[in-house]
């Protein structure tokens, strides 16, 4: 492009030396020349726009194509111990080697084991064969718990009916869809690991939790509690409250008295459209000095606009004679029993949750 931009410049010039007392011709160039001094820096500002453009297209890709990547490895509707003929059993009655386990892998009932594989052995007494373990799980032979979320081996690949479907665990990941949650978080029925390492028999094939019941199991769903706010940033991935009032309640118990307490609450409106008002700047009429909303300055906020849209959150605290300071702290020389029956309100800005260029 700058090639081209310069090679017409040289041409225009070399037209105003053969025709310079032409004054219609010298007009011409003289404005072609300043034409192009104005398009080129705005072509090439667009350039770099779309290259840009560009780069953050192929990085948003490349992540898409990572996280196929990453679960194309484990398929969890496929029963992850497959037929025992595709395994090679070479010698069938002599032991295969004689293995001492690494001992940062070590449970602690197994710290002094030497094991001998062969074609039965289990050296981890998990349930699971050592040869299944080696040829067709890649877990560890001598840990009930390969990923340590506290869901043994053996459970991780049983399978489970949810929303029609058959369900797998993965015994090589503590989080098997890579939400953020442990799979021991997302389905706690299924651990049976204690903390020594040993294998509580009384926790069985259980089925794991469905929160939002969308045929998808917490521990395969991306949105537990299905509120549209991914679970890696869901501060309760687990709970859903619908208002249509625009009101909801909270009331706090098993705090301790002199004691801050910090209450996150995260909202998200019906329309998820609204979020992308949030901290955005708008322009005003000038010279508007009627209704509610006026301008009287023509002052901007760094030079953006005139109006930064803030969402904030209306609290208040319901009376209470016998609490009468509501839990919170009085300014010097105020008395409790001044106190009258009121109903304070307050006004809390809201922090918008954003990842990746996503407001949630």
């Amino acid at each position: 492009m700058s090639l081209g931009v310069t090679l017409l410049v040289l041409g225009l010039l070399a037209l105003l030396l053969t025709h310079r007392r032409r004054w219609a011709v010298r007009a011409a160039v003289y404005g072609l020349i300043i034409l192009s001094m104005v398009i080129t820096p705005l072509l090439q500002t667009q350039q770099v726009s779309a290259f840009y453009d560009g780069q953050q297209t192929r990085a948003l890709e490349d992540l898409s194509a990572a996280a196929e990547t990453a679960s194309a490895l484990f398929n969890p509707h496929e029963n992850p111990i497959r037929s025992l003929d595709h395994v090679a059993l070479a010698n069938t009655a002599a032991p295969v080697a004689s293995v001492q386990p690494a001992p940062a892998a070590l449970n602690l009932a197994q710290a002094a084991t030497v094991c001998t594989v062969t074609q039965s052995s289990q050296c981890d007494a998990d349930g699971l064969s050592d040869q299944v373990e080696i040829h067709q799980l890649g877990t560890f032979i001598d840990d009930v718990d390969t990923d340590n979320d506290r869901i043994s081996d053996n459970l991780e690949i049983q399978p489970m009916t949810v929303g029609g479907q058959t369900w797998y665990l993965d015994p090589r990941s503590a989080d098997s869809n890579g939400d953020g949650l442990a799979d021991t978080i997302e389905c706690s029925t299924r651990r049976n690991v204690n903390d020594g390492g040993t294998i509580d028999t009384s926790v069985t094939g259980v089925v794991c939790a469905d929160t939002d019941s969308d045929g998808t199991p917490d521990v395969y769903d991306f949105d537990n509690d299905g509120d549209g706010v991914p679970d890696s940033v869901d501060s309760a991935p687990f709970a859903l409250m619908t208002v249509n009032d625009g009101q909801f309640a909270l009331a706090l118990s098993g705090y301790e008295s002199g004691r801050s307490l910090l209450v996150d609450l995260m909202i998200r409106p019906t329309d998820d459209r609204h979020l992308w008002w949030a901290n955005s700047v708008l322009d005003w009429p000038a010279n508007d000095l009627a209704g509610q909303i006026q301008r009287v300055t023509d002052e901007t906020i760094t030079d953006q606009g005139d109006m930064l849209l803030v969402p904030v959150v209306e609290i208040t605290i319901p009376y209470n004679a016998a609490n009468r300071t509501r839990g919170l702290p009085l300014q010097t020389g105020v008395a409790v029993n001044s106190i009258e029956a009121t109903t304070p309100r307050g006004s809390v800005p809201a922090r918008c949750c954003q990842t990746s260029g996503t407001i949630w």
